[in-house]
């Protein structure tokens, strides 16, 4: 199956890629303007329930908060608010706690804490504080795209797939999309429920702009170098630290963030080497074969 034409300057839905570029830069500038401190707990910050109350921000960060790793959001509430209202007042069991569980949820509460904190919604602050800084021309929000993005699937059968896999009851009916989707977030959670933007997934983005995000943070362009080191010295903080990410075994000091739709950003603090590598797997479907070797082949 073909994967379709692109080049440097082709937008992909970067997915979960995001949670680096976008969240986890966010707090990071955060915390070096004083505005929060990753060692806080979330009860400092926000109204939680009694079981999130202790959870610390860096928990959030590692994966390590206990959280669940997804939910089908739009099954279970309609709207943001209400989004919002269900992760925060949740009486999670958090049972895996100090664990490190791949978490959407808990990044979707990160996306929270800096919308509250700064009094401003994640697509204002990712503009204000990142976008415009590094004179990024080619990263948006779906509700910003003026040229096409390439398509992620047809409908969302991964997410159909995993809700029967795990049984997962849902309070209403799902309007599942049946068209290929172009221009809009793959991700149905940040689709559906939160508009295009969360702190899970949502920004659209080109190879170049993602190196221009990956050089700033390597030379500490957007915060002070001493705040950098303390991110990149700790494992999965925010970026994953994984010699695999791309599929093949990297040297040891790589730092970045895959995402679902077949997205991975990297890069090297020590050595100031970057890479990007952007597709769409999911075109290829539910067939495991049809893209089990994606990163090697233009087509299978």
């Amino acid at each position: 199956m073909n994967f379709g034409e692109a080049n440097n300057q082709s937008l992909f839905d970067i997915a979960s890629v995001t949670k680096g570029v976008m969240t986890t830069y966010l707090i990071m500038i955060a915390q070096n303007e004083g505005i929060l401190n990753i060692e806080d707990t979330l009860g400092k910050y926000l109204k939680v329930g009694s079981k999130l109350e202790s959870v610390v921000i860096k928990e959030l960060l590692t994966h390590k908060s206990g959280l669940m790793s997804w939910l089908p959001l739009y099954g279970l509430v309609n709207n943001k608010k209400e989004a919002y209202d269900y992760l925060l007042k949740n009486n999670w069991e958090l049972a895996s706690r100090g664990e490190r569980v791949y978490s959407d949820l808990g990044f979707m509460i990160l996306g929270c804490l800096l919308e509250d904190t700064y009094s401003l919604n994640l697509q204002s602050l990712f503009d204000e504080k990142i976008k415009k800084p590094l004179g990024l021309k080619n990263t948006f929000f779906q509700n910003e795209l003026s040229i096409a993005s390439l398509a992620t699937s047809f409908g969302n059968p991964f997410e159909k797939k995993l809700i029967l896999d795990r049984k997962i009851k849902t309070l209403k009916s799902i309007n599942w999309r049946d068209y290929q989707i172009v221009n809009e977030v793959n991700d149905y959670n940040c689709f559906n429920v939160f508009d295009g933007v969360s702190g899970h997934c949502g920004l659209f983005s080109n190879v170049e702009d993602l190196l221009v995000i990956a050089n700033s943070l390597m030379n500490s362009q957007l915060v002070s170098e001493e705040l950098s080191q303390s991110f990149f010295n700790e494992k999965n903080l925010g970026f994953i630290s994984d010699s695999n990410l791309l599929k093949f075994d990297l040297p040891t000091g790589y730092l970045g963030h895959h995402g679902f739709t077949g997205c991975t950003f990297v890069f090297h603090p020590k050595t100031k080497q970057s890479m990007v590598f952007l597709s769409n797997r999911q075109i290829a479907g539910l067939k495991s074969e049809n893209y089990i070797n994606w990163k090697y082949q233009s087509k299978v």
